[in-house]
């Protein structure tokens, strides 16, 4: 199981090459009451990482995507929380090796629907 066998708040998934060796891993982060845990396994479905993308308090899920943000090959992990008011607004988070590189607010504080998160390459 991704989360507790009894977590029924569903999963949020997203494909990326987290650590660079040409090979995606699966990522996902919980959905709704269970936290902005998010969860990083191999090929196989062996779990190879893992973090908190938020305060682990925050029960509104946590949506998740992958890409190469800064150009250097690898992918870093992109978080949005889910439902509910996240102190300033819907938080949008950077990962790189688990750990926050970069942090925006999309709205004003009073918005409280969550932020969904996706990432496309637009070549010129």
């Amino acid at each position: 199981f991704t989360y507790a066998e009894n977590f029924r708040g569903g999963v949020n998934v997203a494909a990326g090459d987290v650590d660079g060796d040409g090979i995606d891993e699966i990522i996902t982060g919980a959905g709704p009451g269970g936290g902005p845990h998010v969860r990083i396994f191999n090929q196989e479905g062996k779990g190879i990482g893992q973090f908190f993308a938020y305060n682990n308090n925050f029960r509104g899920g946590v949506n998740v995507a992958a890409g190469d943000l800064n150009q250097d090959g690898i992918d870093e992990i992109i978080t949005g929380a889910g439902r509910g008011n996240y102190g300033k607004g819907p938080s949008i988070r950077m990962f790189k090796e688990y750990k926050i590189y970069n942090a925006v607010y999309a709205y004003g504080g009073e918005i409280e629907f969550g932020a969904k998160v996706g990432i496309i390459k637009i070549k010129k």
